[in-house]
C-alpha cells in the first residue's frame, strides 16, 4: 500500500498551521494520527474527514492548557480522555472534509471495558497517558480502523506506521475484518455490523468470511431491547425515549440505524441493497421489500423480472453514464435513491390476476403506506446532513404513475405546473424517478419506452419559459385572503392559494376580481 501518502498530507496539515500546538508538547511526547483518516490517505480517497489524533505521555491537565493557548477546546469528552478541539487556523477545505469549521479530536490512548449487551457504545472507557499506542488500537472495530501514523515532531522523531492488527494487508486485499474475535467484537457493540455494512459500500470493499458469518448469525440482536444491570446503568444515558419503553430502550437506537443505512445507500445504492439482503439485515429493518421479491410483473411490459428485480434495475441506473448524459451530472440524493427503491413496494398487496393478466390497481396509493410506516418505525429524518423527508418520499412513490395514467399531451398545464414547477423541491426529483422507472421497465419486445418521458420533459421546459407561471406575482397573497375574508392563519390560507394558482394556470381566472370571487366560492 502506498503509506507515503500520509507524509504528504501531514505536511500538509503542518503548512496550514493546525498542528501548531506540536511545538509546545514535551520532547517525549508522541503524537499519532488514527481511525478512517489513516485509511482514507493510504488508499488515495479524496479529501478525508474526521481528523483523529492520538497524545501519548502527556498528561490530561497539561495538554488541554497546551491546547487552549492555540484555539478552543470542548470539554464533552474530557471525562473520556476526548477533546474536541478547534484551532485559531481552520482546517482547510481542500485537505479535509468536512468543511474546514469542524473541530478535531485529540485523544489520550485509552482502553474500553465492554458489559457485553451489545448496546450502542456500552463501554467503560479508561484513558492512560502511558498507555502504548498498539493497546488503543486493538480496541477498535475493524482492522483497516486500526492503523496510526506516528507524527515526527520537534525532536526529530521518524515518522512510521503503526499496524499491529495487519489492516494494511486487508486494504490491500480490499477486506473489512473485525480487530480479533468477530463474534465477540459485535457482540460489544451491534451497530458495528451495519458499519461494516456501510464500510464495504463506500469503499466497494469485500467483507471477510468468518466476519459475514458472524454478522449473519448476530444481525437478529440489531433489534433487542436492553436489560439493565448495575454496572452498565452507571456509565449510559438513557433517553426519554428509552426510560419509557421500562427495559432501558434498544441496544442499537434507530437513529444510529438510520444513520448508517442511509450513508450506504448514498455511497453505493444496488451494493447497499444485496449486502443488507445478504446478510438478514432487510430482514429485521424493512422486510416489507423483501414481500417484491417473486412478486410477477406483466412480462410484455416487464421482462427484465419481477418486482424485485425492476427496483434493483432503476437502483443500478443511477449514475449510469446514460443518466449522466440524460441529466448533466452524477447524483447521490438519498430520497431519490430510496425512491427508486421503494416506487413499487406496493405491488405485492395490491396484485391481482384477472383473465391471465396481472394488475396492480392503486399500488402506489399502497406504497404510500408502507413507505410512511418504514419511514417511522427507522427514523429516517432524524439523520444530520441529509435533510431527508418522508412527506417528500411518500410524494414521489405516489405520483410516480402520472406519466402513465393519461397521456402525456392531455395533462393540463395546471397540473405539469404543480407537480414540476409550483413545487420545486421534489421536482427535479420525480422527472428523474419516471425516467429511471421507464428505463427499468423492459418490454419483450424491443426498447425501454422513453416517449412519455420525453414529452412530459419537453412540457417542463415549455412552461418554465411562461413568464405567467414563473415570473408574475400571485393575484392575491396570504395576507390579503386573511384580510379580505377574515380568516386566521392556518393550513387552509396555504390550501386556499394553492388552488387559486391552479385556477390561475388554468385561465380559470386572470384578475384580481375574479381572484376575489372564486375564494368566495371555495369559502362556501
Amino acid at each position: 500500500m502506498n503509506t507515503s501518502r500520509l507524509k504528504t498530507f501531514t505536511s500538509q496539515l503542518k503548512k496550514s498551521g493546525i498542528l501548531n500546538f506540536l511545538n509546545d508538547l514535551p520532547e517525549n511526547a508522541e503524537i499519532y494520527l488514527v481511525g478512517g483518516t489513516v485509511r482514507d490517505i493510504i488508499i488515495g480517497r479524496q479529501n478525508p474527514g474526521d481528523l483523529d489524533l492520538v497524545v501519548r505521555n502527556v498528561e490530561i491537565k497539561l495538554l488541554e492548557k497546551i491546547l487552549k493557548k492555540h484555539g478552543k477546546v470542548n470539554f464533552v469528552g474530557k471525562n473520556f480522555g476526548i477533546f474536541k478541539f478547534q484551532p485559531k487556523t481552520l482546517v482547510p477545505s481542500s485537505v479535509l472534509r468536512p468543511p474546514s469549521s469542524e473541530s478535531i479530536d485529540i485523544a489520550l490512548p485509552r482502553t474500553e471495558h465492554s458489559f457485553g449487551t451489545g448496546a450502542y457504545k456500552d463501554f467503560k472507557v479508561t484513558f492512560n497517558h502511558r498507555l502504548p499506542i498498539k493497546k488503543d488500537l486493538s480496541r477498535r472495530d475493524f482492522t483497516i480502523n486500526a492503523i496510526a501514523y506516528q507524527l515526527s515532531t520537534i525532536n526529530n522523531q521518524q515518522s512510521q506506521v503503526i499496524d499491529p492488527c495487519n489492516g494494511l494487508r486487508d486494504l490491500q486485499r480490499k477486506l473489512i475484518r473485525t480487530v480479533n474475535n468477530p463474534r465477540t467484537r459485535f457482540k460489544e457493540d451491534y451497530s458495528r455490523i451495519l458499519r461494516a455494512v456501510r464500510i464495504a459500500c463506500e469503499l466497494g470493499f469485500k467483507i471477510e468470511k468468518n466476519t459475514l458469518q458472524a454478522i449473519k448469525k448476530q444481525i437478529p440482536h440489531i433489534n433487542d431491547l436492553r436489560k439493565e444491570n448495575k454496572e452498565s446503568k452507571k456509565f449510559i444515558r438513557r433517553s426519554p425515549e428509552q426510560r419509557r419503553m421500562g427495559e432501558g430502550g434498544r441496544l442499537v437506537p434507530y437513529e444510529i440505524i438510520a444513520s448508517e443505512i442511509l450513508k450506504s445507500f448514498q455511497a453505493s445504492p444496488v451494493r447497499t441493497l444485496e449486502l443488507l439482503d445478504e446478510t438478514g439485515a432487510l430482514r429485521e429493518l424493512m422486510p416489507e421489500l423483501l414481500t417484491m421479491k417473486n412478486c410477477p410483473q406483466p412480462e410484455e411490459s416487464h421482462s427484465e423480472g419481477d418486482v424485485w428485480t425492476h427496483a434493483k434495475l432503476a437502483l443500478s441506473l443511477i449514475n449510469s453514464p446514460r443518466y449522466k448524459k440524460e441529466f448533466g451530472a452524477n447524483d447521490n440524493d438519498v430520497e431519490l435513491i430510496l425512491a427508486a427503491l421503494f416506487h413499487d413496494i406496493g405491488k405485492p398487496a395490491t396484485i391481482n390476476i384477472v383473465n391471465n393478466k396481472i394488475q396492480f390497481h392503486g399500488h402506489s396509493q399502497a406504497g404510500d403506506r408502507i413507505i410512511k410506516k418504514i419511514c417511522t418505525r427507522l427514523k429516517l429524518q432524524s439523520v444530520p446532513g441529509f435533510n431527508l423527508k418522508c412527506q417528500n418520499l411518500v410524494h414521489l412513490v405516489s405520483k410516480h404513475m402520472l406519466r402513465l395514467f393519461e397521456r402525456v399531451n392531455q395533462l393540463k398545464d395546471s397540473t405539469v405546473a404543480k407537480y414540476f414547477l409550483i413545487d420545486s423541491k421534489t421536482a427535479d426529483k420525480l422527472l428523474k424517478l419516471f425516467w429511471l422507472d421507464s428505463m427499468a421497465s423492459i418490454p419483450n419486445k424491443g426498447k425501454p419506452d422513453l416517449s412519455g418521458f420525453k414529452e412530459l420533459k419537453q412540457r417542463v421546459t415549455a412552461l418554465t419559459k411562461q413568464s405567467k407561471i414563473t415570473k408574475e406575482k400571485p393575484l392575491l397573497t396570504g395576507n390579503e385572503i386573511m384580510k379580505k375574508f377574515k380568516l386566521k392563519p392556518g393550513p387552509k390560507i396555504g390550501q386556499l392559494l394553492a388552488t387559486l394558482h391552479e385556477a390561475y394556470l388554468s385561465d380559470v381566472i386572470k384578475t384580481k376580481s375574479d381572484a376575489i370571487t372564486f375564494i368566495k366560492r371555495e369559502l362556501k
